[in-house]
């Protein structure tokens, strides 16, 4: 039986992310885990709009020491006392520096939310998680939040798809 002693969870810090958290518990129980949560402050529009490239470092620092205290939020509230949390925060693309920190750190798990975007919203923005899931040489764990799973029940995009097929 595969041991998950280190388990990843990944954050984008917003109220949909922190549904993974509500998997974890059973997890650290389980198999005494180590929590190494992750959060990456994509660095990518910073390149996009060259004008900001004077004051990008100062931003970063600033946006690190936010995500920072947002985090120690989250475990509090969401991580069971007693787990032992390594908190991480990188600057890059997130799936790229995730599964990066999963391959070193030889994470067991990687457990993370998926934001269930579609259509053209997933087009424009992307799905870290599907990212991570097709890349990751880690077995990953996807939750969909509570919120989303109600949206594709009987009204919701896989009735949708349903009736489109037929």
């Amino acid at each position: 039986m595969k041991q998950f002693r280190k388990i990843l969870v990944a954050t984008d810090l917003s109220d949909l992310s922190a549904a993974a958290f509500d998997y974890l518990h059973p997890f650290t129980k389980l198999y005494d885990a180590e929590v190494y949560l992750i959060h990456v402050i994509d660095v990518m529009p910073l390149y996009i709009i060259p004008q900001i490239d004077i004051a990008s470092e100062t931003m970063l620092r600033d946006t690190q020491t936010k995500v920072e205290e947002k985090i120690d939020e989250i475990v509090a509230e969401k991580v069971k006392p007693g787990t032992k949390v390594h908190v991480i925060v990188k600057r890059g693309v997130p799936h790229v520096e995730i599964i990066r920190f999963a391959r070193e750190e030889r994470i067991d798990l990687i457990l993370l939310a998926t934001h269930g975007r579609t259509g053209l919203a997933h087009m424009l923005i992307g799905s870290v998680a599907e990212k991570i899931v097709r890349l990751s040489t880690v077995p990953v764990l996807t939750v969909k939040p509570e919120s989303m799973r109600r949206l594709t029940g009987e009204h919701g995009e896989l009735h949708r798809e349903h009736h489109q097929m037929n």
